[in-house]
């Protein structure tokens, strides 16, 4: 796999080099999903402060933006795409549009716009209850998200890589 033989490009001008590279990084990648953990360095982050108020005084008035390596977000994307997706049960993401593919602010606002718009034309009136979650992610019981992993018939390598 990582014997790529120096040649002249052809047509396409595809260097015997870009082949040789993307052959080592999914080896790379092969390789930490077979042994079911990522490498220790892609488990760092650059984290940088982004304020989110016009004068920040205190830490709370600051959002982190967290940067991983690059290797490290591929996979990730790879094993949602290619591992979790296929396994979830098609009405587990139908209410939600975070996390989904080709889902966005604009397709919930619309989706949100639409079914206003059905209840309207029969009742006079329509009730909207929203929730925002964006500090769910850091009261999240990980003994407890790691069982549901477990009972969607994941590979456990992959299990445990997550």
């Amino acid at each position: 796999m990582l014997r790529v033989k120096k040649t002249s490009p052809g047509p396409d001008d595809t260097f015997y080099w870009l082949f040789k590279h993307c052959a080592l990084i999914t080896h790379i990648i092969n390789l930490t999903l077979i042994q079911g953990k990522p490498p220790q360095l892609w488990k760092r982050a650059i984290i940088t402060p982004v304020a989110k108020t016009q004068h920040p005084k205190e830490p709370s008035d600051f959002r982190p933006i967290s940067v991983t390596p690059l290797l490290s977000r591929i996979t990730e994307r790879l094993i949602v795409n290619k591992f979790l997706l296929p396994i979830l049960p098609a009405d587990m993401l139908r209410d939600q549009f975070a996390y989904r593919p080709t889902c966005s602010t604009t397709c919930t606002l619309v989706a949100l716009d639409h079914h206003v718009a059905q209840y309207l034309e029969t009742f006079s009136f329509v009730r909207c209850l929203t929730t925002e979650y964006s500090k769910a992610f850091n009261t999240i019981n990980h003994p407890i998200l790691f069982q549901k992993l477990i009972h969607l018939d994941i590979l456990p390598n992959i299990a445990s890589w997550i």
